[in-house]
């Protein structure tokens, strides 16, 4: 299917009279650069086929060129190459309708897992990572990891390390920074002086106290549920032994055992509380958690 719609976009272009006029500008002739590009796309040498359509493309900047050369760097598996040549071709806007929606469909299903350089400024600039370059303001896709961006203004050259994640957007200035002027014999200006915070008095102590004295009320609370739990089921025993007739013992086992039930719970609630507090009173600090996801950060050389 590639291969067909390969063929029709290099037929378009080649035949065109525009492309023949322009082959004398350059010592490579552009069709005979898309006749080669197409032959190494039949014979699957996609690389070759990308670079021979970008060739072309250079000689004579078109949607169709970037187009053919994207199709070929996917079927190569370059997906930052292919990625670059869709926004490409997309940027041009002189596709076909199919055309269109097949490089905006492929270039979202691309750029998930790579990462995106945006540059805005100053305008005129060019900025280079690794072999790939582009014209400032622009942007450029890149495979996730660690990258160095060049740019490359009228005041010279400068350089910074990124690195990327996939689906991440990075957004850079290739503006230099201006070093601060200093007038020659003036004195050097002062540095504010810098305030410490006072650190906050641990309070750990009080809180290891108070769970303490949680998990002994609930160690208390424990017994006494148990001493009225006890004296409930002799009282049931009693009730049981009457033939069921003393109400006064049945009365007296539902409220003792009812008494121990409560206790029960309250030395849960407690040592529940005191175990709680002793565990927070032994951590050294807050923590301070960072969750995945797509960041833009702004950077100036």
């Amino acid at each position: 299917m590639r291969e067909r719609a390969v063929a029709l976009v290099i037929a378009c272009v080649v035949t065109s009279s525009g492309l023949q006029a322009l082959a004398g500008e350059s010592s490579e002739d552009p069709a005979q650069l898309f006749t080669q590009g197409q032959a190494a796309f039949k014979k699957k040498n996609f690389r070759e086929a990308a670079e021979l359509f970008e060739r072309a493309n250079r000689i004579r900047p078109a949607a169709q060129a970037s187009y053919n050369a994207a199709l070929a760097w996917d079927e190569a598996n370059e997906p930052a190459a292919a990625a670059n040549a869709f926004a490409h071709a997309l940027d041009v806007g002189k596709l076909s309708a199919d055309q269109t929606r097949e490089a905006s469909r492929r270039l979202l299903e691309l750029s998930v897992a790579l990462g995106k350089i945006t540059i805005d400024e100053p305008s005129g600039a060019r900025a280079t990572v690794g072999e790939a370059s582009f014209d400032v303001p622009g942007r450029l896709f890149v495979n996730p990891g660690a990258h160095t961006v060049v740019c490359q203004t009228q005041v010279g050259e400068h350089s910074h390390e990124v690195s990327l994640r996939a689906g991440q957007s990075l957004s850079l200035s290739c503006v230099p920074k201006q070093e601060p002027t200093i007038t020659k014999g003036a004195p050097p200006p002062k540095r504010a002086p810098v305030q410490r915070r006072p650190e906050p008095k641990s309070s750990s102590g009080a809180t290891k106290t108070l769970g303490y004295v949680g998990l002994g009320l609930g160690a208390a609370a424990l017994g006494v549920g148990i001493y009225l739990n006890v004296r409930g089921l002799d009282a049931n025993g009693k009730f049981e032994d009457s033939n069921r007739t003393d109400l006064d013992a049945r009365d007296s086992a539902v409220g003792l055992r009812t008494g121990a039930f409560v206790s029960y719970g309250v030395a849960a609630v407690l040592g529940g509380v005191g175990t709680i507090l002793l565990l927070s009173a032994d951590d050294s600090g807050p923590q301070v958690g960072l969750g995945p996801g797509s960041v833009s950060t702004r950077v100036t050389f």
